[in-house]
C-alpha cells in the first residue's frame, strides 16, 4: 500500500481528535515532516509541546485499529491519501480538504469533477419533488453527466434508483457511514449497486461509530466531487442546507428550481444570494442547459 505509513499515521491522529477531521487536518499537516516517514512511536519526542498534550493520549490500541482496519479492507476498496497519486488534485483548493477517504468501485470517476452534480434535497420530499427529480436525472444520464448523491432517504436516494432503473454507471455515491454499512437499511441494494457499476465513498474507516455530525461532514465530501449541486427541494430547517452552504463555501455551483427558490416558505436561497455568487435559479429544461453552458459542465 502505498505511503501505509502516513496513512496509519494519520488514522492515529484521526483518533486521538475524537475524529475531528478539521482537528486532526491542522495536526498533521503540522507534523507531516515526520509523520509521513517513520512509525508514530518513533515521532514521540518530534512533537512540538502544544501537540505533546493531545499525543499523550497516544495508546497501541489505536495502531491495532488502524492495523486491523486497514489489512481487512477488500481486495476492491481503494485508500485515497492526499499524498499517494490516485488522490483528485481540484481537492487541494478547498480549505482543509480531506486527507484520506475510502472508496470502492470505479476510482477513476473521481476524476470527473467537471462533469459531475450532485443531486439533493429533503428526506421527505413532495410528489412534485420526486417527479421533478425523476425528470432532471433523466435529463442529466442523457448529457452523460456523473451523477453525485449521498444515498440518503428522499431526493437523494431517489436520483439513483433512477439512475439503476436506466442502468447508468456514472455515479458517486457518498456515505456517512464505514464502506461496509449503510443507512438507512432500505437503502443496502442500492448501495449495493452504486459500489458494483459506480464508486463509493466515505472517509470513515470500519472502526468509527456514525454520529448525527457524520451526516453533515459527508455534505461536505459530497460537494467536493461535484462541480454544481441542484437542491430539489429542502426547507430552511432540512440538512439539505448544509451541502448548499458547503457548496457555495468550497466555490462549486448552487443550481435551484425556481419553484424552490421562490417558495415565501424557504428564506435560504435568497439570503444565499447575498453572501455568495455562484448560486443561479432555473424554470426549465432549456434555462438549466444553458446554465450548464455558462458553467462549462
Amino acid at each position: 500500500m502505498e505511503n501505509r505509513i502516513g496513512i496509519v499515521n494519520y488514522l492515529i491522529v484521526l483518533q486521538i481528535c475524537n475524529f475531528n477531521r478539521n482537528k486532526a487536518h491542522i495536526e498533521y499537516i503540522k507534523n507531516e515532516s515526520f509523520l509521513l516517514l517513520k512509525p508514530f512511536e518513533e515521532c514521540i519526542f518530534d512533537f512540538d509541546s502544544d501537540s505533546m498534550k493531545l499525543y499523550d493520549k497516544y495508546d497501541r490500541k489505536l495502531l491495532d485499529n488502524v492495523n486491523h482496519f486497514l489489512d481487512e479492507m477488500s481486495s476492491d476498496e481503494t485508500v485515497i491519501f492526499y499524498k499517494n497519486e490516485n488522490y483528485p488534485k481540484y481537492m487541494f483548493d478547498v480549505d482543509k480538504y480531506p486527507l484520506c477517504f475510502f472508496a470502492k468501485g470505479n476510482v477513476g470517476l473521481l476524476n470527473n469533477h467537471s462533469r459531475a452534480i450532485s443531486i439533493v434535497g429533503t428526506r421527505n420530499p413532495s410528489d412534485n419533488a420526486i417527479n421533478n427529480t425523476n425528470r432532471i436525472v433523466r435529463f442529466l444520464i442523457n448529457r452523460d453527466v456523473t451523477i453525485v448523491s449521498g444515498l440518503a432517504k428522499g431526493i437523494d436516494g431517489i436520483a439513483h434508483k433512477v439512475c439503476k432503473e436506466y442502468e447508468y454507471n456514472k455515479l458517486i455515491g457518498v456515505i456517512g457511514t464505514p464502506l461496509n454499512k449503510s443507512y438507512p437499511k432500505e437503502n443496502r441494494e442500492l448501495q449495493k449497486y452504486v459500489s458494483d457499476t459506480g464508486c463509493l465513498i466515505s472517509e470513515m474507516p470500519y472502526f468509527e461509530s456514525t454520529k448525527r455530525w457524520s451526516f453533515t461532514r459527508r455534505n461536505f465530501v459530497m460537494s467536493l466531487f461535484s462541480k454544481a449541486s441542484i437542491v430539489m427541494e429542502a426547507s430552511d430547517t432540512s440538512g439539505t442546507i448544509s451541502q448548499a452552504r458547503h457548496t457555495l463555501r468550497n466555490d462549486r455551483y448552487l443550481l435551484v428550481p425556481y419553484n424552490v427558490f421562490s417558495n415565501p416558505n424557504n428564506s435560504w436561497p435568497s439570503k444565499f444570494r447575498t453572501e455568495y455568487n455562484k448560486i443561479y435559479s432555473f424554470n426549465s429544461f432549456e434555462e438549466l442547459k444553458g446554465l450548464m453552458s455558462e458553467i462549462q459542465l
